[in-house]
């Protein structure tokens, strides 16, 4: 079973992958990036993009059977049609390693959706330096909806909607460990 977390800055993908799973867990490529290269994404984003893509690909390529992510290739393809960045090509390599089997299509993908997005969340991603270069925080809320029309469009484009489980929650401790039981539950019911 391969599945991706996906979903807005700060919904709480990496706390669900790290701390609620049996799965291997594979973490956020973006921040791997960033670590070896911390001003990259601030002085070539798309270049920064790019590497993101690449190493991810290959995570996927590594890790074929019970694996989560937090985040996948289709939110990277979802950064790179917000930025304008090379989105048709890549897209087009993703449909073309999956027709060819080397790359699995995820069998479930879970969009942890928020509502309101309060000012927390904004304080969150300000204080973030990765965030602070590679999303609009100057319009968070705006950010959160775009990311999700963009999002939705990829799952689409890559024939992954019919797998996508849409999970919105109140940005509260409560319904975020909520939203994660529900998680582990479907995950329980496709005995995951």
């Amino acid at each position: 079973m391969k599945i991706s977390i996906s979903g807005p800055a700060a919904a709480g993908k990496t706390y669900f992958v790290r701390h609620a799973t049996g799965l291997d867990k594979v973490l956020e490529s973006a921040r791997i990036i960033h670590k070896h290269y911390p001003l990259l994404a601030e002085n070539n984003l798309e270049k920064f993009r790019k590497l993101v893509f690449h190493l991810h690909i290959y995570k996927e390529q590594q890790y074929l059977h019970n694996v989560v992510f937090d985040r996948g290739v289709i939110d990277n393809l979802t950064f790179m049609l917000l930025g304008g960045t090379e989105y048709e090509a890549k897209k087009k390599e993703i449909i073309s390693l999956y027709q060819t089997n080397k790359l699995k299509p995820y069998d479930i993908v879970f969009y942890f959706d928020v509502e309101p997005v309060p000012s927390f969340l904004l304080r969150k991603a300000l204080q973030d330096p990765l965030r602070k270069k590679t999303i609009n925080v100057e319009n968070y809320a705006n950010h959160v909806e775009e990311f999700k029309k963009a999002f939705l469009s990829v799952a689409k484009d890559l024939k992954l909607d019919d797998k996508l489980i849409i999970l919105r929650a109140k940005t509260t401790k409560k319904e975020y460990t909520k939203r994660n039981e529900k998680v582990l539950e479907i995950l329980k019911e496709k005995r995951v």
